[in-house]
């Protein structure tokens, strides 16, 4: 049964990207170290990189979306180092950003976000939309890690959210 509210449907969104990041994950566990970090061409280079990207992305936009400040970064910094910690680290984020979610009132996803580029630059935008936002962009990211599994001799599993909703 699809969400009846904003709240629930970002809330069961963040879900999914749990559901498919441990998917994910469990593709990848019989790679090697080297695999897993080694640069493969990809924008980020290795599957570690481009899935540490998402976390780093994700927790700049949840501090933009709770409105506190967001450190300084490069997007080609990385916030694990291992893929244990990098799975841990995920699974937490958007564990907590469920969380979160849930205790937002329906009318903060109508509301303004303002905040500040990384250049800079005074930004605003619509709430709702920018999660939508943070979501599609680690759905782009999962596809590139999907590639990437591929390259390496491993099955990229079915991500998809409407498998996502059939076994829940």
């Amino acid at each position: 049964m699809p969400a009846s509210t904003w709240q629930a449907h970002f809330a069961d969104l963040a879900c999914y990207q749990q559901w498919a990041h441990e998917r994910l994950f469990a593709a990848a566990a019989a790679l090697s170290e080297a695999d897993w970090h080694a640069p493969r061409g990809a924008f980020f280079g290795s599957l570690h990189h481009t899935l540490d990207h998402i976390l780093l992305v994700t927790r700049l936009w949840r501090a933009r979306l709770e409105g506190r400040p967001a450190s300084a970064f490069s997007f080609h910094d990385t916030l694990t180092g291992s893929r244990g910690e990098l799975r841990a680290a995920l699974a937490a984020e958007f564990a907590d950003m469920a969380r979160w979610l849930a205790t937002q009132p329906e009318a903060r996803f109508q509301d303004t976000c303002r905040y500040v580029r990384l250049d800079g630059t005074p930004q605003a935008g619509q709430v709702a939309e920018l999660l939508f936002h943070l979501f599609n962009h680690a759905a782009h990211h999962r596809g590139q890690a999907s590639t990437l599994l591929t390259q390496l001799g491993a099955a990229a599993p079915e991500m998809d959210y409407v498998y996502y909703l059939r076994e829940r």
